[in-house]
C-alpha cells in the first residue's frame, strides 16, 4: 500500500514538472510604434523591404504619403533579444501586427507579460485539415476541345468551361503581368512536372523548414507538397491536349505554410508570415486553398462571435494585406479567416471566398479550386482597369 502511494506521488510530481515546463505557442502582441514620417517614404520602404512592384501596387488604393506605413517597419533585433532573454523561442514576427509568435513554458510566458515592451498574449490558435480523398470523375463527365477555341484543354476543359474561363482565354485573359501568391502545404517537384515546367515562378520560401525550396523535404511526409502542386497546376498548368489551367499566363511566388500530417497542425502565424512576405515583394493577388474545418479540439479556439471577418490573426492581417492593394481568394470553407460568418464584411475587404466545384466536375484528381480560380481571372480584370 505505501509503495503504492509512494509510486502515485512520483507519477503525479512528474506531472506537475511536465506541465510547468510543457512549451505552448503565443502571439506577443508589442506596444504601439513610430508613425513614419511622409518625408522618410523613400528611405523607409528600403529599410522595410518593400519591392518597387510593391509600392507601385499600393499607390493605386493608398496617397503618396500613405505608401509606408507604421506596420511596414520591422521589429527590431534589440526586441526579439529582449524576448529570448526569458527563453521563449521565437517562432513567427509579424510587422504588420507588431506581434511575435513564441514557443514558451508557462513561466516564460508570466515573464514575458511582465516586460513593458509586451501589450498583451495571446494563444496561437491551431487548425486541423480533413483530409480529402482523391476522386477521378467518370469520362463520360469530361467536355472535349474545340478547334475554335484558343487552347486545347484537353480533359480540364470541363473545369476551365465550369467557370466561363474559355471566353476570357478566347479574349487574351490570361494572367500575364499579374503576380499571384499561393500559400499551401508545399509545391513538390514542380520546377519539372510536365505541367508547370513552363510556368513562370519569381520566387519561393519554405516557412516550415526555413528555407527557399518548397518541395517534400527528406524528413516530412510523402503527401507533403501534393496538395499545394495540385492547386498551382490547376491555376498555372500549360499542357496543351492535357491540362490548362485558368490562369497560366501569370507570374507566381510560392509559400509553404503548412505542415502535413493527421497528428500536426496549421498555425495562424505561419500563414501571416506568409502573407506578408507576398504582399512587399509584389503580389497582387493571394490564392489559397487550406480548406480547414475545424480546430482542434485540445488546443485554442475562438468564440464563435469572434469569426466576423476582423478579430481573429489572420482577418486581420487579410485586411491589411486589402489595405496594401493585395486580393485574396480563398476557399469558402477557410475558417481561418471566418469567411463562413463574415461574407459580406469580407467581400469589402477585397477577401474573396469560394466553394469548390462537384468532384464529379473534377478533371484533376480532385484539386480543381474551379470558382476560386475565375476569382483570380476577373481580378485580373479590374487591375487592368486601375
Amino acid at each position: 500500500m505505501k509503495r503504492s502511494l509512494v509510486i502515485g506521488f512520483v507519477m503525479l510530481g512528474c506531472g506537475v514538472v511536465a506541465s510547468a515546463f510543457a512549451q505552448e505557442r503565443y502571439w506577443i502582441e508589442l506596444r504601439d510604434r513610430t508613425v513614419v514620417e511622409s518625408n522618410d517614404q523613400p528611405q523607409a520602404a528600403t529599410r522595410a523591404g518593400i519591392s518597387e512592384r510593391a509600392l507601385r501596387r499600393r499607390a493605386k488604393v493608398l496617397s503618396t504619403d500613405q505608401l509606408i506605413q507604421a506596420n511596414d517597419r520591422p521589429i527590431s533585433e534589440s526586441t526579439l533579444d529582449v524576448i529570448r532573454s526569458t527563453g521563449a523561442r521565437v517562432r513567427s514576427v509579424s510587422r504588420w501586427l507588431n506581434a511575435v509568435s513564441v514557443e514558451a513554458s508557462p513561466a516564460q510566458i508570466a515573464s514575458l507579460r511582465q516586460l513593458p515592451i509586451v501589450a498583451q498574449t495571446i494563444p496561437v490558435a491551431r487548425y486541423t485539415r480533413k483530409q480529402v480523398e482523391a476522386v477521378k470523375p467518370p469520362a463520360s463527365t469530361l467536355l472535349r476541345s474545340s478547334a475554335a477555341n484558343r487552347f486545347d484543354y484537353g480533359t480540364s476543359l470541363t473545369q476551365i468551361t465550369n467557370i466561363n474561363a474559355v471566353e476570357l482565354h478566347n479574349l487574351n485573359v490570361v494572367g500575364e503581368g499579374v503576380v499571384v501568391g499561393m500559400l499551401d502545404n508545399g509545391f513538390t517537384n514542380y520546377a519539372t512536372h510536365e505541367a508547370l515546367v513552363e510556368a513562370e515562378v519569381i520566387g519561393e520560401y519554405d516557412f516550415v523548414q526555413r528555407d527557399e525550396n518548397t518541395s517534400r523535404s527528406s524528413t516530412e511526409l510523402s503527401s507533403q507538397g501534393d496538395h499545394g502542386t495540385g492547386c498551382f497546376s490547376v491555376l498555372g498548368g500549360y499542357k496543351p491536349g492535357k491540362l490548362i489551367g485558368a490562369a497560366p499566363g501569370a507570374t507566381f511566388m510560392l509559400g509553404k505554410t503548412e505542415i502535413e500530417g493527421s497528428e500536426t497542425h496549421i498555425e495562424e502565424d505561419l500563414y501571416v508570415e506568409g502573407l506578408e512576405w507576398l504582399e512587399r515583394n509584389g503580389a497582387d493577388i493571394v490564392s489559397t486553398s487550406l480548406g480547414y474545418r475545424g480546430f482542434d479540439a485540445i488546443t485554442y479556439s475562438y468564440p464563435i462571435d469572434s469569426l466576423n471577418g476582423r478579430s481573429t490573426i489572420v482577418a486581420r492581417a487579410a485586411s491589411i494585406a486589402a489595405s496594401k492593394g493585395v486580393s485574396s481568394v480563398l476557399e469558402r470553407r477557410h475558417r481561418m479567416v471566418n469567411l463562413r460568418h463574415s461574407a459580406e464584411r469580407v467581400r469589402r475587404r477585397t477577401v474573396v471566398s469560394s466553394r469548390k466545384s462537384s468532384p464529379r466536375d473534377w478533371a484533376f484528381i480532385g484539386l480543381a479550386q474551379a470558382q476560386r480560380q475565375a476569382m483570380v481571372l476577373r481580378m485580373e480584370l479590374l487591375l487592368r482597369r486601375r
